[in-house]
């Protein structure tokens, strides 16, 4: 009952408790933690146009693909109808946690082939080809943050990267506010995140 049987993740209510864990472990001194929010802008439209007979599996894709590309020590689980959650523990930096964001990006956005037809005698010669539209949200911050602030800024920025041609969100600390993510050339600012350490 954990665990989400779509995506074989934490359920929603185990994420919360996974969130709570990891910012409130141990001891009280603060310690450094990415927090990436993965949101998919093109799910509910896909499930209106075709039904969960291509929603499900779309969803279900993405989970198989991020285990493929995230470190061990990344903990994961659903965040909302549309989204996954990802800490970081220990973060170094920003620039590692957005190589990390562009490695989920990548992985995400390929093609997979759904089933779109909803009569049963069409299901295996009806598919398309469908890429998941996502943002992703990335956020150093430290674990003395409330943890629903730090989630709620990083689901905010991975909603705001939809407008971004990187899908790539951050805070940027100069202009205190989200941004879309710099290239790889381009250096980031320092310093955590929107949810930060003031709050």
């Amino acid at each position: 009952p954990s665990y989400d049987p779509v995506t074989r993740m934490r359920s929603h209510s185990e994420t919360g408790q996974m969130v709570g864990d990891i910012f409130f472990r141990r001891n009280a001194e603060a310690r450094p933690i990415g927090v990436l929010a993965v949101c998919i802008a093109n799910l509910y439209a896909l499930e209106n146009l075709h039904g969960r007979a291509a929603s499900t599996p779309a969803l279900s894709v993405s989970p198989s693909r991020l285990r493929r590309c995230v470190p061990q020590n990344v903990e994961m689980g659903r965040l909302a109808e549309d989204g996954f959650l990802l800490l970081v523990p220990h973060a170094p930096d920003v620039e590692r946690l957005a190589h990390l964001a562009r490695q989920i990006r990548d992985r995400l956005a390929r093609p997979v082939s759904l089933t779109t037809s909803r009569d049963p005698a069409g299901l295996e010669s009806a598919s398309t080809a469908w890429r998941a539209d996502l943002g992703i949200g990335v956020l150093l911050t430290n674990t003395q943050v409330r943890p629903a602030q730090a989630v709620s800024t990083a689901r905010a920025m991975a909603r705001t990267a939809w407008s971004y041609r990187s899908r790539l969100a951050f805070f940027d600390q100069a202009a205190g506010q989200i941004a879309e993510l710099p290239t790889q050339n381009d250096g980031l600012g320092g310093g955590e995140g929107a949810a930060g350490g003031r709050g």
